[in-house]
């Protein structure tokens, strides 16, 4: 799961966690890293969780899915980051998070109820 955000230096980050099962067949879900962007392209992107991803000793190779926000910088079908990783990964899913389609959905709700 990955999302890109802004701090109030106007900094670029990408914060990227994982959901993964342990040793006990538990489902657990761990903070990989927040790292700071030069710029926020999709080969940028790309190239800073395959980074990540290698220094904790994981595998573009075994993930099943990447979560992310519908900006096409994640989602672009010809050059976006899922599309990117799918190289490394056909079988890779592509999905938006949960959570982002939650708060949108919220933001719309609140909307009507002004």
């Amino acid at each position: 799961m990955v999302d890109k955000v802004c701090d109030m230096t106007i900094e670029k980050h990408i914060a990227i966690c994982t959901k993964y099962i342990d040793e006990s067949g538990d489902v657990k879900t761990a903070f990989l890293s927040d790292t700071i962007l030069k710029t926020a392209t999709a080969d940028v992107i790309t190239e800073r969780i395959q980074t990540q991803v290698e220094h904790h000793d994981l595998s573009i190779d075994e993930m099943i899915g990447f979560g992310s926000d519908v900006a096409a910088v994640f989602t672009g079908k010809k050059s976006g980051v899922a599309q990117r990783l799918k190289i490394h990964n056909p079988s890779l899913i592509p999905i938006h998070c949960k959570y982002h389609r939650l708060a949108l959905t919220c933001k719309d709700s609140f909307k009507e109820c002004v």
